[in-house]
C-alpha cells in the first residue's frame, strides 16, 4: 500500500509547476503591464487555458488533502466541531461521505449533525477556473478558425489589404 508520505510527495510534485506558472505569469504581467503574452493569434485562448487549468490543480490537490489524515476522517470530523468537550459533541454514529467533484468531505453524525470539511470557495475556485479552461478553448479555436486562409471573415474588402 502507498504511504501518506508517498501520495502527499505526489500531490506536491503535481502542485508546484501549477504555482511555479502562475508565479511566473504575475512576474510577467507586472514587469510588461500587459495581460497577454502575444495578443496576436490563438495565443491568448491558449495562455487562459494553461493558467485556468495551473489554478485549477493547485485549488483541487489540496483540496484533496483536507480533512485527510493518517488516524482517519473521524479525527478530523471531530477537530472541525471546535469542542473542546469530546463529550458535548454530536450524538450516533459518524459516517464520512466523500466526494472528488464537486469535492466534498462530509462529516454526518446519527444526530443529524452535518459539518462539511472542504470549503465552499474552494469549489468556487476550481469551477470558475474549469469555465477558464473552456473559454480558452473556445477563444483558440476561434482565432484559429477566423484567422485561416480563404476564411471568408479574413479576405479583405474592397480597397483594404490584409495586414
Amino acid at each position: 500500500m502507498i504511504s501518506y508520505d508517498t501520495l502527499f510527495v505526489v500531490a506536491n510534485a503535481a502542485v508546484l509547476p501549477a504555482l511555479f506558472l502562475l508565479g511566473a505569469k504575475l512576474v510577467h504581467l507586472l514587469a510588461s503591464r500587459r495581460i497577454w503574452l502575444s495578443p496576436r493569434g490563438a495565443r491568448p485562448g491558449v495562455e487562459l487555458t494553461v493558467l485556468s487549468m495551473c489554478v485549477a490543480v493547485a485549488a483541487y490537490v489540496p483540496g484533496l488533502w483536507i480533512g485527510f489524515s493518517t488516524e482517519g476522517s473521524a479525527e478530523a470530523c471531530v477537530q472541525a466541531l471546535d469542542n473542546p468537550m469530546r463529550d458535548e459533541g454530536p450524538a450516533g454514529e459518524l459516517t464520512v461521505v466523500e466526494s472528488q467533484f464537486p469535492l466534498s468531505r462530509e462529516c454526518r453524525w446519527g444526530d443529524g449533525t452535518r459539518i462539511d470539511l472542504v470549503p465552499l470557495w474552494l469549489n468556487v475556485v476550481i469551477f470558475a477556473a474549469l469555465a477558464g479552461v473552456v473559454i480558452g478553448l473556445v477563444l483558440t479555436v476561434s482565432r484559429l478558425v477566423r484567422g485561416r486562409p480563404g476564411n471568408p471573415t479574413n479576405t479583405p474588402s474592397e480597397g483594404e489589404q490584409l495586414k
